[in-house]
């Protein structure tokens, strides 16, 4: 009963390796891109950062502010990545073997249900990175690192503000499973 969509093991470890290989892949591949979506999404950006698309935001940005700026905030994404694509990875697999019992191998809401129990696990793990991460990343960000970024907002904004876009990652990525 070998079906192509499942891991070659049910070693939790492989499922983990596998899942945090594939995200910090893909984070470090599309962070410029990422860097370029969260400039061009300020509400009020100053007339020096006005983007009109991804190539010249891309030009811009190395021009005005060199090419290590598109990489500016990647520590903290490249830490958070890691365990939230693992945790996502295994509890999707764990989630799959639940809901196969209950629904059936490979039965469409069985899978859709494990997506989604296992994008609330990534997400909480990816929400506090991505608020460090989007704040590293404004145009002449007041931060000095991404650590001196997690402390300021701790210290002035409290826990909640890791957390402020949780339910909208929820809402975005859960539909998606």
């Amino acid at each position: 009963d070998d079906e192509y969509e499942d891991l070659p093991s049910e070693n939790k470890a492989v499922h983990i390796i596998a899942g945090s290989v594939a995200g910090i892949s893909e984070h470090c591949m599309m962070y410029p891109v990422d860097l370029v979506k969260t400039r061009m999404m300020a509400v009020s950006p100053p007339v020096e950062a006005k983007y009109r698309g991804v190539m010249q935001s891309l030009r811009s940005i190395i021009a005005t502010e060199g090419v290590a700026r598109l990489w500016r905030g990647i520590p903290v994404v490249l830490v958070g990545a890691g365990p939230a694509h693992g945790m996502y990875f295994m509890a999707y697999e764990w989630a799959k073997v639940g809901t196969g019992k209950r629904f059936g191998k490979n039965n469409p809401f069985g899978h859709m249900v494990a997506g989604a129990g296992a994008s609330l696990v990534h997400d909480a793990v990816m929400a506090p990175v991505d608020a460090v991460k989007q704040r590293m990343q404004q145009f002449k960000s007041r931060y000095t690192s991404n650590l001196n970024c997690a402390q300021s907002m701790l210290a002035k904004e409290g826990v909640g503000s890791f957390y402020r876009a949780y339910s909208t990652q929820i809402c975005m990525n859960v539909p998606h499973q």
